[in-house]
């Protein structure tokens, strides 16, 4: 399940992603400080970006979440490419 979840993640986004399933401080330091930010407090594990136009994101605890989060903001990045 978890390299079928990074393989379309991988054609979505190309490499502008990162899998926080195991914790990489190196992977985190190449994100934004408020992704860093919600990761370090929350304990997220999974992201997704919800609107391009906004560039906000979606946060989410575990696969289950995520791919709830990818399979509501699909519409919207298909819509935007």
């Amino acid at each position: 399940e978890k390299e079928k979840v990074l393989h379309e993640l991988s054609k979505t986004f190309g490499n502008g992603f990162v899998d926080f399933s195991e914790f990489d401080p190196d992977a985190l330091a190449l994100c934004d400080e408020q992704l860093m930010e919600e990761f370090l407090e929350e304990g997220y594990l999974y992201f997704c970006l919800k609107d391009p136009a906004t560039g906000e994101n979606a946060y989410a605890k575990t696969l289950e979440e995520h791919n709830e989060n990818v399979a509501l903001y699909k519409d919207l990045w298909d819509a935007a490419q």
